[in-house]
């Protein structure tokens, strides 16, 4: 992943996130060695308008699994962000089960 993704996604700094994607929308699709996309980096932030940025951008992140097998959900959950987990249930909620394997086929594809 590179780095100044990594740290506007962690820092919060929706502005810097925000002129970095406009530049290069396909940086999203790069991860940690540890197999974190962007999307598991910002529930750590307490920010959840940078995570939904990053979430309107790249849709197929939501069922990314990182290497322990962890999406998203299980990340913001953990760390315990209750505006991110609601924000997340309610677009897995709202979102058909073949919609879903949609997201995970492009996703396995690394397509935004």
């Amino acid at each position: 992943m590179d780095p100044r993704l990594y740290r506007y996604a962690y820092s919060g700094d929706i502005h810097s996130l925000k002129e970095l994607l406009d530049r290069d929308p396909s940086i999203l699709l790069r991860h940690t060695p540890q197999g974190n996309t962007a999307l598991h980096v910002a529930p750590r932030s307490e920010k959840t308008p940078v995570f939904v940025e990053i979430y309107s951008r790249c849709k197929s992140l939501l069922v990314q699994p990182n290497s322990e097998g962890d999406t998203p959900l299980h990340v913001a959950s953990r760390a315990g962000h209750l505006s991110v987990v609601k924000f997340l249930v309610t677009e897995i909620t709202s979102t058909s089960p073949f919609q879903l394997t949609l997201k995970a086929a492009a996703t396995a594809g690394l397509r935004c």
